[in-house]
């Protein structure tokens, strides 16, 4: 440590007149002090493991963070040190050589993560360059942001300036600067210089700025919905100090992300930025329009007329020597799957117009024909209701000297207001010769399709010839399976078959377990015998059927001789392998799973399991694990207290495996959660916390904050998305109401759309929609009663809105007041188990709000799912239309809300507050708090939030005058965390006046008051 000395006084003598033999003293000190050393420079490249970084520069190859180097990665959810290695590139180019290293930190490919980069240092201020960018793509839009500050924001590279290098300065509070890339897309670093920012350093240029609008524009600067703003600031040498932005003269807020603004009326944005020369540039304000609605909106929707494996995948293979037999018998030549049909459809109420197809590999494919035009003349038109057909075809030659997959795409660009460039991925299986060691082995077959189920073998089971289950693979022991799910259909697919060609046909079929006999499904056609999607015998379909229904335990059954079950088949031999279906991403598919068969007892017996492969849904084995991690949230949705703008409410979710260990030694997955994200029309006002840990073992739970910081007046509502290794995430819904001082919202009305009678549901008051019907009309409910999930309202969901025939018109006409309202509307598909079963469009006012809505593609089957609408009344009848497409319309309820004055009492301040808190209750030391809103009120609904009760608690409240006349009597019971929250409906409109609300429960008693106006 080095001291150095400082005078802080003099020394002298003084005699005082008055007091002669005073003296005053003032010593001379000399005080060592510590000077600190300045913080040295620090020079970080982000390069590859195999990479030297450039001269005066440290390598950082994608490190887990350690507190041994001071730096490296952690995860963006659970702040865990995590490798960055897979996502590290090194690139060749023109670039200088720092920029040639590549972190992805946004990277969405497999096995690559998300990542946050910090860099442990003493609090302080510092200066901190970065440059970001790539040499070899484009597809990016940039956002890095340093301690929070978007340094680099909205950057869009293109092929004349790759990169961009730009300066910082920024406090750290916490020992760690960090880098993080929210609000950008396929973000990528490729180095930082972190310096001290106490150091002078001078610019005489201000801070420059930039604005977008990016939406639907319906002309000139008016936008249909709503519209993402994004920003960007740039100062010179001395470093962007601050940025703001301001809507509507509002006070300035940081900037973090785009802004997503919602909600019609006029706006104006303004962007402010400082440097660390404190030169400070306001922009000029842009300005711009968002309506109600769009007057027409495209809506454009594609379906592979194959139906598998996806409508926007399809699945091609080329057999390019063709193929037969001649021995013993002479058969005809194979044919091949190397043309597929892709119809889009105009679900919409505006002219969807295709003006470009483009492949990405013309080499390998073909676009045959547009209906029947094969001169591809564009642009098309595709009036609504109506469709257009596209044939592909795959022909690549000589690809290699087996087998060759390929994975292409086929881009249609249109109109469409959703996906103006729809990608449709196109995966062929190219193969020069048939039959024997040149057929493609089963893991190719999965690999076509994108599964990333492993067979844990090449061309033969590793000479096990099927004693065993091979190891090291995705293959699972099971004999026998019963249906999953009663309410939805098993669904048997063969995805494949490669065996002798082209005189055999495989028949596929189940049996009871016990059963002597079986039952056949389907049989293949006896020219697909080396190819994908093999057709059905003497037909055009493939070979996919529907059985609604097993009962009991059951096994397949394959060409009559190959057995799911081991016992029956030849020396007891595996005839039919089964492996779990793992998708794309690594995520388990539920119920679901690939199967392939070998021949037994045969002299062409060989172990491939390629002769016949199936994808089968909705089984599971008949004891056992399912095999796939399952996690429950509580509560399945958070509806959030009523706040105020500006301020946060704060909740905390439960996470639970439910999985347990069987008596067959078996044992449900360990849950690991891989992220956690908020997303949906509000994302912005909702945030998520750190999870309490990312593995959850059985029977075991987490837990994983969540906040509502509502900035605007209305209905929120978001998704909370829980990524945990199954290809159906977590959903939980988040709802919450934002209040500001000068308005309140209120719940005019929440209406039960398909049923006669009013019903209450979770201590809330729903009114039947029978007066309001008109037009086609049916009261539609669940075939198989099961729960729905992201909702703790079952019985809300269960039961809907539907028309008596297809393509019929319903409506809603609902009488309110004049005046501007917040509509929300709730939905579940409880009949179609896939895409395109039903699609229809929402009209409000005459206006459309939504168009080829399709709620199985927006969340599955049996999920609930909400929109929020704003709608002007100017008749007196809020008029709801509802328009199908395809099948009816399916509406589960509707909430009406209303903005209205919050107007406070000045004789007594408590009186007319939106929150008023109870007094202590002695009895048992809690202190109960009532939240009663809107508050005045119209008299008619009234909103009561109850906290800090006891769990399960029954409380009993009761509604008076002022006078003492009874108005209303009623319980509700608390949640497990003695919270609740309930809308009472008042029996008559209230006069105006003071009300008193008591509440009696087991912890004590307690009351609060709201005006009537």
């Amino acid at each position: 440590m080095n001291y150095t000395f400082t005078n802080y006084g003099t020394l002298f003598l003084k005699r005082n007149k008055k007091f002669f033999n005073s003296v005053i003293i003032i010593l001379l000190l000399s005080i060592p002090y510590h000077v600190f050393a300045a913080f040295t420079t620090v020079n970080i490249a982000f390069r590859t493991t195999t990479s030297s970084p450039p001269s005066g520069y440290i390598a950082e190859i994608g490190s887990a963070y350690s507190t041994t180097t001071g730096r490296g990665w952690i995860n963006p959810v659970t702040k865990a040190p995590q490798s960055m290695a897979a996502n590290m590139r090194l690139r060749t180019g023109s670039s200088e050589a720092r920029l040639l290293g590549v972190a992805q930190m946004q990277s969405s490919t497999t096995n690559e993560n998300l990542g946050v980069f910090e860099y442990a240092v003493p609090n302080g201020l510092y200066r901190v360059v970065i440059g970001v960018g790539d040499d070899s793509y484009f597809d990016s839009d940039h956002q890095l942001n340093i301690e929070g500050l978007p340094v680099v924001a909205d950057f869009v590279p293109s092929t004349s300036v790759k990169h961009k290098i730009a300066t910082g300065v920024v406090q750290v509070s916490d020992g760690k600067l960090t880098i993080d890339p929210n609000g950008g897309i396929n973000s990528k670093m490729n180095f930082i210089i972190i310096s001290d920012g106490n150091t002078t350093v001078t610019d005489a240029a201000a801070p420059t700025t930039t604005m977008r609008l990016v939406g639907k524009v319906i002309s000139g600067t008016s936008y249909d919905s709503s519209v993402q703003v994004f920003c960007s600031a740039t100062a010179g040498a001395s470093g962007l100090k601050t940025f703001q932005y301001s809507i509507n003269n509002a006070a300035y807020l940081a900037y973090t992300q785009p802004l997503t603004i919602q909600g019609a009326g006029n706006y104006s944005v303004t962007i402010k930025a400082t440097d660390a020369d404190n030169h400070q540039v306001t922009s000029a304000p842009i300005t711009f329009s968002i309506a109600a609605s769009a007057s027409k909106s495209t809506g454009m929707v594609v379906q592979n007329l194959d139906n598998f494996p996806s409508n926007d995948h399809l699945a091609f293979s080329y057999l390019q020597t063709p193929w037969r037999r001649t021995d013993p018998d002479t058969t005809p030549y194979n044919a091949n799957h190397d043309t597929v049909k892709l119809r889009i459809f105009n679900r919409g109420s505006g002219n969807v117009i295709i003006n470009k197809l483009t492949l990405s590999r013309p080499a390998a494919w073909k676009v045959l024909s547009i209906n029947t035009d094969t001169t591809l003349a564009l642009p098309i038109t595709i009036a609504p209701t109506k469709s257009a057909d596209i044939s592909i075809r795959f022909l690549i030659k000589n690809a290699a000297s087996r087998v060759k997959i390929f994975h292409d795409t086929l881009s249609i660009a249109s109109n469409d207001s959703i996906s103006p460039t729809k990608k449709i991925m196109l995966d062929g299986l190219w193969q020069l010769h048939g039959e024997g060691l040149t057929e493609p082995w089963t893991q190719e077959v999965f690999n076509l399709y994108n599964f990333t189920s492993t067979t844990g073998f090449n061309h033969d089971d590793n000479g096990l010839k099927g004693s065993g289950v091979v190891p090291n693979s995705s293959e699972v022991a099971a004999s026998y399976f019963v249906q999953a799910d009663l309410s939805r259909p098993i669904v048997i697919t063969e995805i494949a078959q490669y065996h002798g060609c082209c005189k055999a046909v495989t028949p596929m079929a189940y049996y009871l377990k016990g059963a002597s006999t079986s039952k056949t499904v389907f049989t293949t056609n006896n020219l697909d015998g080396q190819s994908v999607l093999p057709r059905q015998i003497a037909s055009s379909l493939l070979s996919k059927v529907s059985v609604t229904s097993i009962s009991g335990s059951f096994g397949f059954l394959s060409d009559y001789t190959i057995y799911s079950d081991p016992a029956k088949n030849y020396q007891g031999k595996i005839g039919i392998r089964f492996w779990k279906a793992i998708d794309a991403n690594g995520n388990m598919i539920p119920n679901a799973f690939l199967a392939g068969t070998d021949y037994l007892g045969t002299p062409f017996s060989n172990g491939d399991y390629n002769d016949d492969v199936y994808y089968i849904q909705n089984i599971k084995p008949e004891s056992g694990t399912a095999f796939y991690p399952t996690l429950v949230a509580t509560p399945e949705d958070v509806v959030f207290p009523a706040a105020l703008t500006n301020s946060s409410q704060n909740f905390s979710v439960n996470l639970f495996n439910p999985g347990h260990t069987y008596p067959d030694g078996s044992s449900d997955p360990v849950v690991t959660i891989k992220s956690a994200k908020i997303s949906g029309p509000n994302a912005s006002e909702f945030n998520v916390g750190t999870l309490s840990a990312t593995k959850v073992n059985l029977l075991s739970s987490v837990t994983l904050g969540v906040n509502f910081v509502p900035k605007t007046l209305g209905i929120k509502n978001a998704v909370l998305i829980v990524d945990y290794g199954n290809a159906t995430p977590l959903r939980i819904p988040l709802y919450g109401i934002a209040n500001t001082t000068a308005q309140t919202i209120s719940v005019v009305q929440r209406i039960k759309a398909g049923s006669d009678v009013a019903l209450k549901i979770n201590n809330q008051q729903w009114i039947s929609d029978k007066p309001y019907r008109t037009g086609s009309i049916k009261l539609d409910a669940q075939t198989v009663k099961t729960p729905v999930s992201s909702t703790t309202a079952d019985s809300l969901y269960q039961t809907y809105l539907s028309a008596a025939a297809d393509l019929a018109v319903t409506n809603l006409n609902i009488p309110v007041t004049n005046g501007s309202y917040m509509v929300r509307m709730h939905f579940a598909e409880n009949y179609f188990t896939a895409e395109l079963g039903r699609i229809f469009s929402i009209s409000i006012e005459n206006q459309t709000v939504l168009s080829a809505f399709d709620i199985f593609k927006e969340v599955g089957y049996r999920t609930a799912l909400v929109k929020d609408f704003n709608a002007t009344v100017n008749d007196g009848v809020l008029s709801v239309k509802f328009t199908p497409t395809a099948n009816r319309v399916s509406i589960a309820g509707i909430e009406i809300f209303k903005a209205s004055a919050t107007t406070l009492m000045a004789a007594k301040p408590d009186v007319g507050l939106t929150e008023v808190k109870t007094d202590s209750l002695k009895s048992n030391g809690n202190t109960n708090k009532i939240v009663v809103y809107p508050n005045p009120n119209t008299g008619e609904v009234v909103q009561l939030i109850a906290d800090s009760f006891k769990p399960l608690e029954t409380v009993n409240y009761s509604i008076n005058s002022l006078y003492g006349v009874a108005v209303k009597k009623d319980t509700f019971i608390t949640d497990t965390q003695g919270k609740a929250q309930i809308s009472v409906a008042l029996p008559a409109k209230l006069t105006k006046g003071i009300y008193l609300i008591n509440f009696l429960s087991g912890s004590g008693s307690s009351s609060s008051k709201f005006i009537v106006q």
